[in-house]
């Protein structure tokens, strides 16, 4: 195969990665509002499915063969440099060196990783 070849044929695929990339998101755009508007509406029901849960005590609810239930999530609201895991690493090694109780280990926790806010979400299976 010449190398004029295997550049008219690199061009013309080019070109319609290019076409297809731009298509593709032309397609998402025609969608960004309605899924914007999709996603507001599950956040508001999820909301009330939770709240249905936590105040009927309910573990979960079974409807049309799913499983709906309830998970907590972990959300930090401050980070800093050094990644999460090898903060949490040297905290524990730092615990178990020195001894530290709970009460101290969940403040130095605080302070070195950030604050934590649990946030539930519902999970359907």
């Amino acid at each position: 195969m010449s190398i004029k070849r295997v550049l008219e044929d690199y061009c013309h695929f080019k070109k319609e990665q290019t076409e297809i990339l731009r298509e593709i998101a032309r397609f998402r755009l025609s969608y960004k509002a309605r899924l914007k508007k999709i996603d507001e509406n599950l956040e508001n029901l999820s909301k009330f499915i939770l709240e249905y849960l936590e105040e009927h005590n309910h573990p979960g609810i079974s409807f049309n063969g799913h499983t709906i239930t309830r998970k907590e999530y972990k959300k930090v609201t401050s980070r800093k440099n050094m990644n999460r895991k090898a903060k949490e690493k040297n905290l524990e090694q730092l615990k178990r060196n020195h001894n530290l109780s709970d009460e101290c280990y969940a403040e130095i926790y605080e302070k070195l990783l950030g604050n934590q806010e649990t946030t539930n979400k519902i999970i359907i299976k």
